[in-house]
């Protein structure tokens, strides 16, 4: 669903056949590139939305969504015949190709009820009072960086809410929560002063118990240790494949996997393993050792002549 997009100034500023009332829609950024809208939904919460011109196809816009870890961006072309917007799809079709919409207004109250966008970010030229005299319904004047800044409160309030609600839909979604997910929840509370109390109202209102919580957070404590255990094994794995690798491409772990590997067969004691253990002695390091540098780490001479005798194997 996605578009690639890369035009210039001159794509942004073209004019479409929209009606006057979408092209001061309070979502609406006619000016934003692709590169500017994911800068300013990326920190953004999940479901953030704002409608922009295309950058590269004239006379379309698109809408622009904060995801987990990225922004979604979906075309959307205005029919001036009929007067409508519909979905562009890039391949398999979705469930909003079947949809027409009178206003881009009408495009977020559907997906709004459909909890698949949260909250837009409001352009300030586009709140009425703050547009240019000539373009004003009514003769209030502008309010100039206060009056926006004060709007821009009054509305993040609301949209505070909105957005940590969106934040805990999608988190409970797989009924497990991560320590990184509460970290993020933690904060956006703090920010937006979110009190306990609220959080767990909010939780009731989507189903969720608090002691059903907690079990979604103890379920994710044990998802993390199953990933980090796997990915200790998965380390481990790579680690003894290297030992069949070029010796010179090891690393220090690598080494000590390879000594505890030819241990039993050359009589190389664990105390032994132990002295070039911290000393960051590479595969290629190891390839230099004679006796006498080995003696200096601590080994004794019968033990430097079995570690001599096993790295001679490599050289073969």
């Amino acid at each position: 669903q996605s578009s690639l997009e890369g035009g210039g100034p001159a794509a942004r500023e073209s004019v479409f056949a929209m009606s006057k009332q979408d092209q001061n829609y309070i979502y609406f950024f006619p000016k934003v590139s692709r590169v500017e809208a994911e800068e300013m939904l990326g920190p953004r919460t999940i479901g953030t939305f704002l409608f922009r011109a295309s950058s590269s196809k004239m006379g379309r816009i698109v809408l622009s969504i904060k995801q987990r870890s990225t922004v979604l961006h979906i075309l959307l072309q205005f029919n001036p015949s009929q007067g409508e917007y519909i979905f562009l799809s890039k391949g398999k079709q979705t469930p909003l190709d079947k949809s027409s919409y009178a206003s881009l207004r009408d495009v977020y109250t559907d997906l709004s009820k459909k909890r698949l966008v949260s909250a837009g970010i409001v352009n300030p030229d586009h709140v009425p009072s703050n547009r240019k005299a000539t373009e004003a319904k009514s003769s209030v004047p502008p309010l100039g960086e206060q009056g926006k800044n004060a709007l821009q409160e009054i509305l993040g309030a609301k949209r505070g809410l909105q957005d940590y609600k969106m934040m805990l839909r999608v988190f409970i979604m797989d009924k497990k929560i991560t320590s990184r997910e509460i970290k993020q929840l933690g904060e956006y509370r703090k920010d937006h002063s979110i009190s306990q109390g609220i959080h767990v109202e909010m939780l009731a209102a989507l189903g969720v118990s608090n002691v059903t919580w907690e079990k979604y957070v103890k379920a994710g404590k044990e998802r993390e240790e199953e990933e980090e255990k796997e990915e200790e094994e998965e380390e481990e794995t790579e680690r003894k494949k290297k030992v069949n690798d070029s010796p010179s491409a090891w690393g220090a772990k690598d080494v000590l996997a390879w000594m505890q590997a030819v241990a039993k067969k050359y009589s190389i004691q664990d105390k032994t393993i132990s002295k070039f253990e911290g000393q960051d002695v590479t595969g290629e390091a190891l390839l230099e050792l004679d006796r006498p540098m080995m003696m200096q780490l601590g080994v004794t001479m019968g033990q430097a002549n079995a570690v001599f005798k096993a790295i001679k194997t490599l050289e073969v």
